[in-house]
């Protein structure tokens, strides 16, 4: 199964909070950044608008779809 890559940036990631949102480029989805991709990637406070790929997986929840897979850029 092929998986999408999106671009996009990094809107902000809450490392009190351990938390974040990435936004796909140019339709601007608002994708949510966990814990644990946030320290498989290295993603830290000062990477705000930085570029990146990443793919987008659906919430079990039925809230903001995730971003996975993660590369900046």
């Amino acid at each position: 199964m092929n998986k999408e890559i999106y671009n996009g940036k990094i809107k902000f990631y809450n490392e009190e909070k351990c938390f974040g949102f990435a936004i796909t480029i140019p339709d601007g989805e608002e994708c949510y950044i966990s814990k644990k991709e946030a320290e498989r990637v290295g993603i830290s406070f000062k990477n705000k608008n930085n570029t990146c790929t990443f793919e987008v997986k659906p919430s079990n929840s039925g809230g903001r779809p995730y971003a996975v897979n993660i590369v900046l850029k």
